[in-house]
């Protein structure tokens, strides 16, 4: 068939038909590429346009590569790279799509397939209208441009609508998402069940087990792939037995759905920096996500799952400097949380191992100016952090240890029926594949050679696992009796002392460290303290508070405030696992010179006491109440004495205390008694008993300076004395006896 010119469009020149006419079909999704066949069968229908035009059958060629891709993105979309290549080679003249929105959703990507149309003079066929890409007419250029951005816009305002009425249900509690492995989707639209079978739900379980025994996704693969343990794999109503995958591991230990919580928006795509790799998988805040607690029925409980988080967290590949030659020991392990970078070891030249070291957080910026933020000394921080590992690599005791032996014994039974499990799970398919054959009708040759091929399958399949349960060599029973157990705590008693060998390097020290901790977060530092965090590789956190050189003299003069002795402060502090800036434990005399500096020595406090009696003796105490308000805060140790009371009174009235004025010759105290010694003279002249004086005396409330009330015998004795007898004689002047 001729065509003529009066058919073919005026923009089609001969240049263009010596070229290649491309059709160019896509599709955004595979359902739409199964369910909607007129749509793929409307577009390759644009080759008869081109046919009807005048190009040859040679030079039309129908590009499908693309049929299932969005067109959000040009990035893994061959087809339409190879239209882009074919572009810039000059081979293309004429391209037809059904309509502009098939090249490029996005705007970025519309305007570059524009932008080789018009730099090559392609023509282009789309929405039933001919463009040409030389052309000169603006509004032409205009209108593509429009299509573009229509395009764009129609496809984020369906998308938004779809996301929000998906948000709307999630937040009703209707989930919109497909359910995780274990899960099914119940007969309550919305709503998730539990996985029927058994086998898949005993699965699900077997993964969190193991991975809060091991630690880690690797761990459990290699558990499981060394037991030859299998794990199901659903696809709709077909559930396939295969070994377990990283990433299918991985996606069910960090899905919160496990938790009984539906959780929607969790993830996003994000575009990604190289062209090569299309969108990228990222996690969004939890700020972000839309929640439904107890959604379903869990697997795990909220614990037991952010334990495992963290415990992963913990695990996961990190970039750390390397250990260093130095004898700090911390290196590569210590980071400063507010700046998020690790902190560099700084030594001094010429200073032997141990001292002059320090941990330091400090940056350079663009003009090569060093900012400080903190440092730390190594001594201190490395005798901390050693102490803490040390003491948590004591051995069990000898229960725990037993009941370990006893916890390995029942996981390997678990082991066991589980393969047990799968071996007799294998034999039933081949029962059932073997009952379908047999009673298959002979006559129906093509059920007949299907049902065989089932069989055979199921068979090779059993005697595959039979082979794998037979090479792998089960590990021995572990026997342990209770004196086994005390020899091998025995040996983990001797972990401070290899630490401590001379034989033990520290490289090895280091490593150690390395293997018990992932990192040490400095989160704050004052003039009394180090707040620290450590992240042992467990993934367990554990928050510590490490006092500094301030601290310690702030603690110990708090202490000594209440009366404690210097021996009783170290002590005290030791006990506690507090260390001076040396890494070592505070001795008694250590303690004294912080408490000397903060003026607490033994002279001081001793004129302190003195200062205090003779304040109570001004004040016509009694010697019984002044010992009592002595000794009220002091420890037993340091208990006043009678006679040791008296001595310091004689060495106030001798004024022996410096910057301390003597005390007067008579004393509120000796006035009283002078009172008491005139009443009693009196009553003696009139005639009454000693006996009668002691009741009337107790009767008014008087009480001797060291007994609770008087008796006849004291009130004699008062009478017989010295003072007495001066007064009366009527000297009422003569004082104390030096």
């Amino acid at each position: 068939m001729t065509i003529t010119g009066e058919l073919r469009p005026p923009q089609i020149r001969s240049s263009h038909l010596h070229k290649r006419a491309i059709v160019y079909a896509r599709q955004s999704t595979p359902r739409q590429v199964r369910e909607h066949t007129g749509s793929t069968a409307d577009q390759l229908k644009l080759a008869d346009v081109a046919r009807h035009w005048g190009w040859s059958e040679a030079r039309i060629e129908v590009i499908d590569d693309d049929l299932g891709l969005s067109g959000t993105s040009a990035h893994n979309r061959t087809g339409l790279q190879r239209v882009f290549e074919e572009m810039d080679r000059g081979e293309i003249g004429l391209l037809l799509v059904r309509d502009v929105s098939r090249i490029s959703r996005n705007p970025h990507d519309a305007e570059i397939f524009l932008t080789k149309l018009i730099d090559n003079g392609v023509l282009l066929y789309a929405n039933g209208q001919l463009f040409d890409g030389a052309t000169e007419d603006l509004a032409q250029l205009f209108g593509l441009r429009v299509h573009n951005l229509l395009a764009w816009w129609e496809n984020q305002n369906r998308t938004r609508t779809m996301r929000s009425a998906k948000m709307a249900k999630a937040r009703q509690g209707h989930a919109v998402t497909h359910p995780p492995l274990g899960y099914v989707r119940a007969p309550v639209k919305g709503k998730w069940i539990k996985d029927p079978d058994p086998r898949i739900q005993e699965a699900v379980r077997l993964i969190f087990d193991l991975c809060r025994k091991t630690g880690s996704v690797g761990n459990v693969i290699r558990h499981m792939r060394r037991h030859h343990m299998l794990f199901p794999r659903r696809r709709g109503p077909e559930v396939s037995w295969l070994p377990p995958s990283r990433s299918q591991v991985h996606a069910l230990l960090t899905n919160p759905a496990y938790t009984g919580d539906y959780v929607f928006r969790r993830t996003q795509r994000t575009p990604s920096a190289k062209a090569w790799s299309g969108n990228r998988k990222m996690l969004r805040p939890e700020t972000d996500w839309v929640t439904v607690p107890t959604h379903h029925e869990p697997y795990v409980s909220r614990d037991e799952w952010q334990t495992i988080q963290a415990a992963l967290a913990s695990r996961r590949p990190r970039v750390r400097p390397p250990v260093g030659r130095g004898w700090a020991l911390l290196q590569g392990l210590i980071q400063c949380a507010p700046c998020n970078r690790f902190m560099y070891t700084r030594y001094q030249a010429h200073t032997r191992p141990g001292r002059s070291a320090s941990y330091s957080c400090s940056y350079q910026d663009r003009e090569d100016v060093w900012h400080f933020h903190l440092s730390c000394g190594t001594n201190l921080l490395d005798a901390y952090i050693v102490r803490r590992v040390l003491d948590a690599l004591q051995p069990v005791q000898l229960q725990a240890a037993l009941d370990a032996i006893e916890e390995h014994r029942i996981e390997q039974t678990v082991i066991a029926k589980a393969q047990n499990r799968q071996l007799q799970h294998a034999k039933d398919e081949v029962e059932t594949a073997r009952r379908r054959y047999t009673l298959a009708n002979p006559n129906h040759r093509l059920v007949k050679a299907d049902l065989e091929a089932q069989l055979e399958q199921a068979l090779a399949k059993f005697d595959a696992l039979k082979r794998e349960m037979a090479a792998a060599t089960p590990p021995p029973p572990i026997v342990l009796k209770a004196e086994n157990a005390r020899d091998l705590i025995a040996l983990g008693e001797r972990v401070e002392t290899l630490w401590n060998a001379p034989t033990t390097t520290n490289l090895d020290r280091k490593r150690l460290l390395r293997l018990v901790i992932s990192r040490i977060l400095v989160l704050e530092k004052t003039d009394d303290f180090l707040e620290l965090e450590i992240v042992w590789a467990s993934g367990l956190q554990e928050r510590c508070r490490l006092l500094l050189s301030a601290g310690v003299a702030a603690r110990a003069y708090a202490l000594a405030l209440g009366g404690k002795t210097s021996a009783e402060i170290a002590a005290e502090l030791r006990a506690d696992g507090v260390l001076t800036i040396y890494g070592q434990p505070p001795s008694r005399y250590a303690v004294a010179l912080k408490l000397r500096r903060r003026g607490i020595t033994a002279k001081a406090k001793r004129h302190d006491t003195l200062v205090q009696i003779r304040a109570l003796l001004m004040e016509g105490r009694q010697r019984r109440e002044i010992l009592d308000i002595l000794n009220r805060d002091l420890p037993p140790s340091r208990r006043w004495s009678l006679k040791r009371l008296s001595k310091a009174v004689s060495k106030l009235r001798r004024g022996d205390v410096p910057d301390v004025p003597p005390l007067p010759p008579v004393l509120p105290e000796a006035r009283e008694r002078d009172a008491l010694l005139q009443f009693i003279t009196q009553r003696r002249q009139v005639g009454d008993t000693y006996a009668a004086i002691a009741r009337e005396l107790n009767a008014s409330g008087r009480r001797p300076q060291f007994a609770t009330s008087f008796r006849d015998t004291q009130v004699a004795n008062l009478l017989r004395s010295r003072r007495a007898q001066a007064l009366m004689r009527g000297d009422k002047h003569k004082g104390p006896r030096k």
